[in-house]
């Protein structure tokens, strides 16, 4: 019993310490943002990094795109990448794949959903895929939908 009770305790201490590490990356995030961009990101995921412990992966929702980048605790800094992921999300394919069943149950569990399109001959093909997802699985975590050319695409 006693050894449980040392290990349980341990245990309570290591999520303790991950939750308000997580908590303190959050708000660092939040500021550093808004120092370089004169607002708050409209939503964001400091998320772990496996077998790091005090480096978060980043995902920033700037609005029309998303960044992404690390949070490391030492030394305490956010490094964002050049790259700037648009979200297509206003497109009129994207308008009309929406009303997919696939994607629209896709869309209620997609927490950073952006859109890559592919235009062929018998339309265009909508894919949406979550950003928290991109670098870790080939292929899946996506819904796609084919939608009929339109003229303003």
């Amino acid at each position: 019993p006693r050894a449980a009770l040392v290990a349980l305790g341990v245990a309570a201490v290591y999520i303790a310490g991950m939750l308000t590490l997580a908590q303190d990356a959050r708000r660092f995030v939040i500021g550093e943002w808004q120092a370089r961009f004169g607002q708050p990101p409209r939503a964001l995921m400091v998320g772990p990094v496996p077998l790091v412990p005090w480096t978060r992966e980043v995902i920033i929702d700037a609005g029309d795109a998303y960044r992404i980048g690390l949070y490391t605790v030492w030394p305490r800094r956010l490094q964002l990448t050049e790259e700037i992921i648009p979200q297509n999300d206003r497109l009129p394919a994207v308008a009309a794949a929406r009303n997919e069943p696939r994607v629209a149950a896709f869309l209620v569990w997609a927490r950073f959903p952006f859109w890559e399109l592919l235009r062929s001959a018998s339309g265009t093909v909508a894919t949406v895929r979550d950003l928290r997802f991109r670098q870790r699985v080939a292929g899946g975590f996506a819904a796609s939908a084919v939608v009929a050319p339109t003229s303003s695409e």
